[in-house]
C-alpha cells in the first residue's frame, strides 16, 4: 500500500493533522446540539425558566465538563502514543513480500496437493 503514496508528498504532510478530525467533529456536533436550544429562548418562543433543567446544578455541569475533557484528552494521548509507536517501529519485514500486479485482486488458484 505504501507504493500508492510514494509520490504524494502533500498527502503525507497532511495525514498527521487528520488525527484530530474525529475529536473536532464529535465536539462540534455536541456544541451544535447544545447551542441549538438557544434560538428558542432568544426569539421568545420559550421562557428562560423552561429552557433550564431545575435538577441539574452548576457543580454537576462543571464536573461533567471536566470529566469529558479528561476522558477525551486521555483518548487523544493514547491514540497519539500508539500511532507514534507503530510509526517508529515501521512495518514488520520478517516474511518477504512479493509485489502483486497492480490489478490482481484475487490470488491465482493453487493446484490441490494430494
Amino acid at each position: 500500500m505504501a507504493e500508492l503514496f510514494d509520490n504524494r508528498r502533500f498527502a503525507w504532510r497532511i495525514f498527521p493533522y487528520t488525527i484530530a478530525l474525529p475529536y473536532l467533529a464529535n465536539t462540534s456536533g455536541w456544541l451544535m446540539t447544545e447551542l441549538g436550544r438557544a434560538p428558542w429562548v432568544v426569539y421568545g418562543v420559550m421562557k428562560i425558566e423552561d429552557a433550564i433543567s431545575p435538577t441539574v446544578s452548576g457543580g454537576m455541569v462543571l464536573f461533567t465538563l471536566i470529566a469529558f475533557t479528561l476522558i477525551y484528552a486521555s483518548l487523544m494521548v493514547a491514540t497519539i502514543y500508539l500511532l507514534r509507536k507503530y510509526a517508529i517501529a515501521g512495518p514488520s519485514l520478517s516474511e518477504p513480500v512479493e509485489p502483486a500486479s497492480s490489478f490482481d485482486l484475487m490470488p491465482a488458484a493453487q493446484p490441490a496437493q494430494d
